[in-house]
């Protein structure tokens, strides 16, 4: 019998949209990881995320990616997406440095999507020093 395959959850274009934009305010491009996102990739990622999750886990995501686009117009007049690269590196800082603790674990569940997504590619762990012998 083969293994049962994981099929990705579709992500909205809002939602790609929006994990896009946090991945790149979370993990700018700088001195030593100049390489660019592989959105197709990442997207791809997620998803399997996301199908890997059990029902509550997608809908508190999904409620925490709510929060943290339209939560921003109180603050900024606009939604996240629609700010500058810098006040969106400043709006995941002011996030993940909240006193509010369901802020600060919100923006923890987020970050714990994209980051691995993003530095688990072989050649970002390449661009920033990961050993050569683990990424085998």
């Amino acid at each position: 019998m083969a293994p049962e395959t994981l099929d990705p959850t579709p992500l909205s274009r809002r939602h790609t949209r929006l994990f896009l934009a946090i991945v790149h305010a979370a993990i700018p491009p700088g001195e030593v990881l100049k390489l660019p996102v592989d959105e197709e990739d990442l997207v791809h990622k997620l998803g399997l995320t996301l199908a890997s999750m059990p029902p509550e886990g997608r809908i508190a995501v999904r409620l925490s990616l709510w929060f943290f686009e339209w939560g921003c117009l109180l603050f900024h007049a606009r939604p996240f997406t629609a700010l500058e690269e810098s006040a969106q590196g400043r709006w995941v800082g002011r996030w993940t440095e909240s006193r509010i603790f369901l802020i600060r674990q919100a923006a923890r569940l987020l970050l714990t999507q994209v980051k691995p997504a993003q530095i688990g590619r072989r050649a970002v762990q390449a661009a920033i020093g990961h050993p050569p012998d683990r990424l085998k």
